[in-house]
């Protein structure tokens, strides 16, 4: 007879065994079915309702399409077309309404403006990918766990920073349309459909489909019952009952009996053979199922409450504790045994040693079958110990993450010592790629190494703020991140016995410190690091001393070299500031994700513009001539704790502040210590009156500071005004009546000929830019001010906002700020765009839609906002400004 717990696990087994089977035919029952006459155009069979030709058509002509050039398959809803990406058994996935072949990285808002009909809704499997949203409370976490590739099908570059899942319908409701998300100031989007139970999205619109239900009778076949449509009001299909598989419908292919027989699918007459034999196993399957699971919750008691005795392993008397551990995935794990591990790893030799620390030690392996295996071996004390390290096992294999390597299982056959088994990816460890060890001669990129840290310390941030109770690494190092085939990162090594790690050290050895190790050791390349000598080069501005030099960092192009001494700037953060809790790893992650999508989006194209402007401006000269760069570093560091950044370089005016006498800061300027010396005051005058408010930005200050040996340069020496967002000043690029599209050349300051527009059309207004201003597209803010006569290229004025044009020129954001000019009596009385004549508006817009058309190019106007939205993003771009002009004082 065989042993309870032997029993237990066969029970088990053949009960999810069955499980498994019954999945898929359920899967298999879900998929599309073909219509009538089997149609298909290109690589696609066209799927029951829908048809070519109309002689097919079964339902209704909502589902006729067309096949254009027999490789492209359209359906036409109203006026629009929308191209076919892939049928479902319960809707279609399209892509937007003339794109063509053509895939953007995100669209307009109004770009999908399909509410939905009798027939047809959007999903709420839809997933959507927001860009530039001002609110990021709409952001949900769940899409973390979702692959969403880009365009080029690459995830690690296409996933966007925030999506939100239509299934959410806390925000978007069923009926709306994409345009809701602009309440919260997102700019663009893109869509995936996400499948029940899949994790991988496809790009495109998912349109459920569904006929009205006062229509509906008669309409499903025998054996088939109507179900309500999820986003079609008043809209019903059809459904096969159980032991029936087709499209339920009368019309359609109907409801086909379906079974098993002789261990293979059978359908229709094929299982009316032998029916009898079919009732017999029905009961005994009915009866032995109730028995199955009441002797295996009795066998799983049993080994609960069974003992353990402490000592040496006896096979005959080996603990199973794998009752502990969560069936959910039990499709997914097993269970090794311990010579199947030993061989694996020959004997845990120390060749084959990956990783030690406090969590245990990992090994790598290969099975029998050629699989490669990481085996993580945790020694623990005494049964608390164990019971502990398997409940944080079920823990960890319940979470899907695509950072986290995969769980298959465990052994627990050496009484208190339990292997982990993880899957071990191609490349290795972190630590072997930095150091060229285990086989590794492949050097890391700056971009994977950013990669790999923005993955890490967003599975951290993941597992410590999504999951409750969270989850902590507790000795996170790079031999415990492992490198996959497409160089993304995979966690393993997680800390299972909490209470054993390390107390009472100089730094609290949390997640962040931990990582800020990590992130010094990537750019190092090394562990061998006296971090005290480190953090003295990063304040010394001497960083390149101890960068790898694998790295070429004196190669590097000047975004990269930016982006280095940032992260270094963020591991030393954390090296400070991460033991104590002031610095979170949702902050760490925040950081190095943006990080790495301006490195994604074209290498940080900000970064290297900004650099070459700034470099021929006055301002930023005066400020760096200090010889001593260490000694400014320490400064800046003084100024970074002043609450200074709400407005462009305001610590000026505390000059004008602590000396209210004196008419120029000319004699101050040129001297770092006056700098330094107006830090220390204002840092202790901050400390003792909390209370006293910051004086307003005197813009004026700033034009002194520009030296007479050194040209001025509009966009950086210019003030932008006292009144600022509300009234500012405006240089203006070119004249209103102008079919010369003059811009401003950033290297030098001057106003160049960018070309003569194409099209028939002139400038209806003057046009330039604010000075002092940045957007996401490395330029200042556009301004179209209206007024009464054109006014010279290279002159400015002064303007106010009265609203925004929201714009996407070739799919890209490029928003327009409509103003009047402040000193024209038959315009500045003006105050919200929505006192113009509707004409003026009209005129407007069909200009920025037409002026690029005979260039191929696409521009796309959406409805016209409020002065108060304006105001705002006039002052996001003064603030995104004053961010990166801080950037460049530290560098």
């Amino acid at each position: 007879m065989l042993p309870l717990s032997s029993l237990a696990s066969f029970l088990l087994l053949t009960f999810f065994k069955f499980l498994a089977i019954s999945h898929s035919l359920q899967e298999q029952h879900q998929l599309p079915r073909p219509n009538l006459c089997h149609e298909k155009c290109g690589d696609l069979q066209i799927s029951f309702p829908f048809h070519l030709n109309k002689s097919c058509s079964s339902l209704s002509d909502a589902f006729h399409l067309s096949c254009v050039n027999s490789t492209n398959i359209f359906l036409n809803i109203g006026s629009e077309s929308y191209r076919v990406l892939e049928f479902f058994s319960d809707g279609l996935l399209v892509d937007f309404p003339g794109s063509s072949s053509y895939c953007r990285q995100y669209n307009d808002l109004n770009s999908f403006d399909f509410l939905g009909n009798d027939h047809f809704g959007l999903s709420a499997d839809n997933v959507i990918g927001l860009y530039d949203c001002e609110d990021s409370s709409l952001c949900k976490t769940e899409c973390e766990t979702i692959d969403l590739p880009g365009c080029d099908g690459n995830e690690s570059q296409g996933s966007p920073a925030c999506c939100y899942p239509l299934s959410d319908y806390s925000l978007w409701h069923l009926g709306d349309k994409f345009s809701v998300f602009s309440k919260f100031g997102c700019r663009g989007f893109s869509s995936w459909v996400v499948q029940r139970g899949s994790n991988l999205g496809k790009r495109g619109v998912k349109l459920e489909w569904a006929v009205p239900r006062n229509s509906s009778k008669g309409v499903c076949a025998t054996n088939g019952y109507i179900i309500n449509a999820t986003s079609i009001q008043a809209g019903v299909r059809c459904a096969c009952q159980d032991g029936f598989i087709g499209d339920g419908f009368a019309t359609g292919e109907g409801c086909i009996m379906s079974c098993i027989k002789e261990r293979r699918e059978a359908y229709g007459a094929d299982c009316f053979k032998k029916r009898h034999g079919s009732k017999k196993l029905l009961i005994i399957v009915g009866v032995l199922a109730p028995l199955f699971i009441i002797a295996s919750l009795i066998a799983l008691l049993y080994l609960l409450k069974r003992p353990v005795k402490p000592g040496t392993f006896d096979p005959a008397q080996k603990v199973h504790f794998h009752s502990t551990i969560s069936f959910r995935k039990a499709s997914r794990t097993r269970l090794f045994t311990y010579h199947e591990l030993e061989e694996a790893t020959k004997a845990f030799e120390e060749d084959q040693k990956l990783v030690s620390g406090n969590n245990g030690t990992i090994f790598s392996g290969v099975l029998g079958d050629g699989s490669h295996i990481a085996v993580h071996k945790i020694d623990c004390e005494n049964e608390k110990d164990l019971i502990q390290v398997l409940s944080q096992i079920e823990a960890l294999s319940a979470i899907l993450h695509r950072s986290i390597t995969r769980f298959l299982g465990c052994c627990i056959d050496l009484a208190y010592t339990p292997l982990l088994v993880h899957e071990y990816p191609a490349n290795g460890t972190l630590e072997d790629h930095l150091h060229q060890t285990g086989g590794q001669h492949v050097a890391l990129d700056w971009y994977k190494r950013l990669n790999i840290a923005a993955e890490t310390a967003s599975v951290l941030a993941f597992l410590q703020y999504e999951i409750s109770p969270p989850i902590f690494h507790c000795d996170l190092k790079s031999g415990y991140i492992f490198i996959d085939n497409d160089f993304c990162s995979k966690l393993c090594g997680f800390g299972l016995l909490v209470s054993r790690h390390e107390e009472g050290s100089r730094f609290q050895r949390t997640d962040v410190y931990a990582l800020g190790v990590v992130l010094l050791e990537m750019i190092a390349g090394s562990n061998c690091l006296d971090l005290q000598i480190s953090l003295q080069k990063i304040r010394g501005g001497k960083l390149e001393e101890i960068v790898d030099p694998l790295l070429y960092y004196h190669e590097q192009p000047s975004y990269h070299r930016e982006q280095i001494e940032t992260v270094a700037d963020l591991a030393m953060r954390c090296l400070l500031f991460g033991g104590d809790g002031k610095l979170g790893m949702y902050d760490v992650a925040k950081e190095l994700v943006h990080i790495r999508r301006e490195s994604s989006d074209g290498g940080s194209k900000r970064g290297p513009a900004l650099e070459e402007t700034f470099s021929n401006s006055s301002l930023l000269q005066m400020i760096s001539m200090s010889p001593d760069s260490a000694y400014r570093w320490e400064c800046l560091r003084i100024f970074d704790q002043l609450p200074l950044f709400s407005q462009p370089l305001s610590f000026f005016t505390y000059y004008k502040y602590f000396d209210p006498n004196s008419a120029s800061l000319g004699t101050y300027s040129s001297s770092l210590s006056s700098f330094c010396l107006y830090s220390q005051i204002a840092l202790a005058i901050k400390m003792t009156d909390e209370k006293k408010p910051t004086p307003k930005l005197n813009e004026r200050i700033l034009s002194s500071l520009s030296r007479k040996s050194v040209a001025a340069h509009p966009w950086h020496d210019l003030e932008i005004g006292p009144s600022a967002p509300q009234i500012f000043n405006v240089v203006v690029e070119i004249s209103q009546g102008s079919k010369v599209k003059y811009e401003l050349d950033k290297k030098t300051g001057l106003i160049k000929v960018d070309r003569i527009l194409y099209s028939s059309v002139v400038y209806p207004h003057n046009y330039g830019f604010i000075p002092r201003t940045l957007c996401e597209d490395n330029d200042p803010l556009d301004v179209l001010v209206l007024m009464q006569e054109p006014v010279i290229p290279g002159a400015f004025l002064r303007a106010k906002a009265i609203g925004l044009m929201p714009m996407i020129d070739q799919g890209e954001k490029d928003d327009k700020i409509i103003a009047v000019c402040a000193d024209d009596p038959a315009y500045n009385h003006y105050s919200d765009i929505g006192e113009l004549p509707p004409h003026r508006l009209t005129e407007i817009r069909r200009f920025f839609e037409d002026y690029k058309k005979n260039e191929h190019k696409e521009v796309a106007v959406d409805e016209f906002l409020p002065c108060s939205t304006a105001a705002e993003a006039i002052q996001y771009s003064m603030d995104l400004y004053a961010e990166y002009i801080m950037l460049t004082l530290r560098r």
